[in-house]
């Protein structure tokens, strides 16, 4: 069960070391932050605000085109301590010169205080992502993030009292010292993080700063999917969201005066709403992401803008208010102050937290590149446009026509969250599945065609290795030339015996009447292959005399070369041929000879449309079953017959031997019978037979049902859905079982006992629920991603449990990511017993019970320690 349990990511042991810097980095900023805004707001109008949005959006765009040339091509962490150490320089180089009397640099220092603040934060969670995957990333971030909150309350609270002893310009230094201090508390971080900190791409990193590569990182939102409808939710958010903090701005300063009076309240106004968002993060935010999943957590923040514009419109029209300036009440300044405060909160309890939690489903090279093309070129846009919707739109339209747009795009924001749930799946299916290769083969079938290029063909064919000979006298065939034709025949007499028989094979599909002579020719070969191959060839000529020619081989000493026989002969129209090939099937099929019956169930499998032929399999299946399940080429040729759709009743008795097979035969067998689905099986008849009580068999009707992409009825999803949480029961009652012998016993026979019960039962059950999962998931991608739910990358699994969140059944889907996250094992004594009903269960009453399991191999472990204790 060990690798059930391990999806828990490298970074767990660094979650408070992450709390603890993001603490530092939320300080820094929100001082940060409130001293820029109340420099700039005393000293400029409110209209500079809006302008400056658009000086700040071309800033951010410049900077992150620089940025994002080298995110993913260097170290993370360096990069992180380099941008630390010079935005300290900067800024206390910016307090000695507000000292001095440059009260011009408040308005750079606006928009440096807030590109500062993207770029701390977007490295930080960089280096987050890195370390932790999106699983774990849905309990932590949360934590982490409650960090940063705590720090915003703390400082937010500080301010006041600071202002009390300092002036703002004098704060700029503490500003200063708190981002020096972080620089130094990560020197050592980043060495415990180690190369955990350096997963950047190998091939980004071989690539030059150029533009061309520059380019490729903007192209990266046309690409992705997920990173292109995130981006427009993205830009929905801003735009509404710059759009009332202007709101918010106005009544501040409307109703407040000085600098200092505008940065108290805004450290109280921070500080209040950083408590709530505090209260969020570590109480309901984790909990509720991880119940409704993170899709749909994104909805929490369009839902808090619908509800807060609502009110907002509903009080306009009320009061009748024109714009903010002229009539102003206390019940609309509190109306927009609280509304942004609910915002903030929303924003950092549940939308920051998911948003950081996509980067971490992504893969790691697009990592960087895709946070910064997000803040670097969407975030810049939307303040452009919010930018100039305020110079141009707000002061001409009154303020409930501003509050109806702002309330239209919060809806189009819901819809707009819809449609990432679906690509947010697609987007991690997408990575999860094998990705084909880019390069693509020369078109060498043209050189077929001329005596150039058979002769380059004709040294190739009697130097390369044989794999790569098979190819190329598959493309030669291809080109059906007579120069083709010719060049085969002539060249099949120079090579060896093994390459003749590819190119008799090869030659058989072109089915040129011209070739018949060739092929009664090579009946005289004396390797088995060739003629075994010249008869499969000669079949396609249906002739008298051909059917005299071949008919003698039946008598044939090779084995292979009398079953290409009785295939080429059984379609014949004339009956005494088809009497004799059967005669010599059936013989063949009832030999005691193990390699005559193979090849007698390759001749069944290609006459499997006469029903004397699936009889005689149907007899001889019955008659030498236990020798044709234990041998594996009879079973290998048994299943090629079955997966023609030839027999029913055959497919039935395997199906319930399921449990005497060993996990390689079932899933053999399961693949075998879903191509004779495909062939004509009908499923629906194999879910009747599913049986509750035999493990094995419910679970390998499930595969097959699964693989054969039946639609389900509403009756049969019900039943379905019982069943996985019948076997999720099981799973709990076998995993105290082993909690029992492995915690109340050290004799091996026991633990061995343990870990047959885990292996063979527990493994089956989860199987199972998967299977039930692929059931009920209409579009397909469950079954896309059941490999990667084991894969040796954690956040490769942590991808394909996202997939398994946001799409299928809920329910059942939720089973299977609580038993790959949480080993069964690991759960207390008194949490599985709880689930058992508070059963309590001894060693002996256990083994008593598996010595009669269906499982042979449970059943002798059982056995085998039930004697050890005896002795």
């Amino acid at each position: 069960m060990k690798e059930f349990g391990s999806v828990a990511p490298s970074g767990n042991n660094y979650k408070y070391r992450f709390f603890f810097l993001l603490f530092l980095c939320f300080s820094s900023v929100i001082l940060g932050d409130c001293l820029a805004e109340a420099l700039l707001l005393s000293h400029f109008q409110t209209t500079l605000v809006s302008k400056m949005y658009t000086v700040n959006a071309v800033l951010l765009f410049i900077c992150s085109i620089i940025i994002l040339a080298i995110i993913d091509r260097f170290n993370r962490g360096r990069i992180f301590l380099s941008f630390l150490f010079c935005h300290s320089g900067l800024l206390f180089l910016t307090w000695i010169l507000i000292h001095v009397g440059y009260t011009a640099l408040y308005v750079p220092l606006f928009s440096y205080a807030y590109i500062s603040k993207i770029f701390l934060f977007l490295m930080f969670w960089t280096l987050t992502n890195d370390i932790i995957d999106s699983r774990k990333a849905v309990k932590d971030f949360p934590v982490i993030a409650a960090g940063g909150t705590f720090g915003a309350i703390l400082i937010s609270f500080a301010i006041p009292g600071l202002l009390k002893v300092f002036s703002a310009q004098s704060l700029v230094g503490l500003w200063a010292g708190l981002v020096f201090c972080i620089a130094l508390i990560f020197i050592p971080m980043n060495k415990l993080l180690g190369k955990q900190t350096a997963q950047y791409s190998d091939s980004m990193r071989r690539t030059s700063f150029t533009f061309k590569n520059i380019q490729k990182g903007i192209t990266l939102l046309r690409s992705e999917p997920l990173l292109s409808h995130m981006a427009i939710l993205y830009f929905l958010i801003f735009f509404v969201l710059l759009n009332q903090h202007y709101l918010f701005y106005g009544v501040i300063k409307t109703q407040l005066g000085d600098a200092s009076t505008i940065a108290g309240f805004l450290g109280f106004f921070n500080g209040f709403s950083m408590i709530l968002t505090f209260i969020l993060q570590v109480t309901i935010a984790g909990l509720i992401i991880k119940r409704i999943g993170s899709t749909r957590s994104m909805f929490l923040l369009p839902v808090a803008f619908s509800l807060v514009f609502t009110f907002l419109l509903i009080l306009s029209l009320k009061l009748g208010v024109q714009s903010i300036a002229a009539q102003m009440s206390n019940l609309l300044f509190f109306s927009v102050v609280c509304g942004v405060g609910l915002r903030v909160a929303f924003f950092d309890a549940f939308f920051s937290p998911n948003f950081q939690l996509f980067f971490s489903s992504l893969p790691q090279e697009i990592r960087g590149r895709g946070k910064l093309a997000i803040e670097g070129i969407v975030k810049p846009s939307a303040m452009i446009v919010a930018s100039l919707w305020l110079l141009g739109v707000t002061s001409r339209v009154s303020f409930a026509v501003n509050i109806s747009v702002l309330l239209l795009l919060s809806l189009g924001m819901i819809v707009q969250t819809l449609r990432i749930r679906k690509k947010y799946t697609q987007s991690l299916t997408q990575y999860l599945r094998t990705f084909s290769s880019n390069l693509k083969m020369e078109d060498v079938s043209q050189l077929a065609s001329s005596s150039e290029g058979l002769a380059v063909f004709k040294k190739l064919i009697q130097t390369e290795p044989f794999e790569v000979v098979c190819y190329l006298v598959e493309i030669v065939c291809q080109s059906r030339s007579n120069e083709a034709i010719a060049f085969l025949k002539d060249i099949s007499l120079q090579v060896d015996t093994k390459v003749r028989a590819v190119i008799v094979a090869a030659l058989g599909t072109i089915q040129e009447p011209s070739l018949k002579s060739f092929f009664i020719e090579v009946l005289k070969d004396n390797d088995e292959r060739v003629i075994a191959n010249a008869i499969t060839s000669l079949a396609n000529y249906d002739e008298p005399e051909v059917d005299t020619i071949l008919l003698p081989f039946l008598k044939h000493g090779h084995n292979r070369i009398r079953a290409n026989t009785i295939v080429a002969l059984g379609n014949r129209t004339k009956e005494s041929v088809k009497r004799e090939c059967y005669n010599e099937l059936k013989r063949m099929l009832f030999s005691e000879d193990k390699w005559q019956c193979a090849s007698a169930l390759y001749a069944v499998s290609e006459l499997y449309n006469d029903s004397s032929v699936t009889l005689a399999f149907e007899s001889c299946f019955n008659k030498k079953r236990d020798a044709i399940i234990a041998d594996r080429n009879l079973w290998r040729q048994c299943l090629r017959v079955i997966s023609k759709g030839v027999s029913n009743w055959v497919v039935f008795d395997l199906v319930s031997r399921s449990s005497k097979l060993n996990s390689g035969k079932r899933r053999e067998m399961v693949n075998a019978v879903s191509l004779a689905c495909k062939n004509g099986f009908s499923s629906e008849t194999l879910a009747d037979a599913v049986d509750a009580t035999d493990s094995w068999m419910t679970n390998t009707i499930l595969k097959i049902i699964a693989n054969s992409n039946t639609r389900l009825s509403k009756e049969q999803e019900d039943a379905i859905l019982t069943l996985a949480n019948q076997e999720a029961q099981r799973i709990d009652k076998r995993s105290m079982a082993v909690h029992c012998l492995t915690s109340q016993s050290d004799s091996e026979s026991i633990h061995l006992l343990a870990e047959v019960i885990s292996e063979e039962h527990i493994t089956t059950h989860i199987d199972t629920i998967m299977c039930c999962a692929i059931l009920l998931d209409t579009s397909g991608q469950v079954k896309s991603i059941v490999r990667r739910l084991r894969h040796e990358n954690q956040h490769t699994r942590a991808q394909a449990l996202e997939v398994l969140d946001n799409t299928g059944n809920t329910k059942v889907n939720r089973l299977i990511t609580a038993f790959y996250e949480h080993s069964q094992q690991q759960r207390s004594p008194l949490q599985l017993k709880s689930k058992t009903n508070g059963q309590s269960l001894s060693i002996s009453s256990i083994i008593e019970e598996y010595c009669n399991d269906q499982n042979q191999w449970v059943r002798e472990c059982a056995l085998f320690a039930k004697s050890s204790i005896h002795q």
